[in-house]
């Protein structure tokens, strides 16, 4: 596996609690990314085929 997504959220008085686990097909909303979080995306995937 080259990539998954994790969804989590800290609700006031918890800690850290897991909403979703995404291993299949996950969607990583790499349109809203920070700046270069696309390009080392695309590095992992060309190092992961190479």
């Amino acid at each position: 596996m080259l990539y998954a997504r994790v969804d989590m959220v800290s609700p006031a008085g918890a800690g850290p609690q897991l909403m979703e686990l995404e291993l299949i097909e996950p969607f990583l909303f790499l349109a809203v990314a920070p700046p270069g979080v696309v390009d080392r995306v695309i590095a992992a995937v060309g190092t992961r085929l190479a």
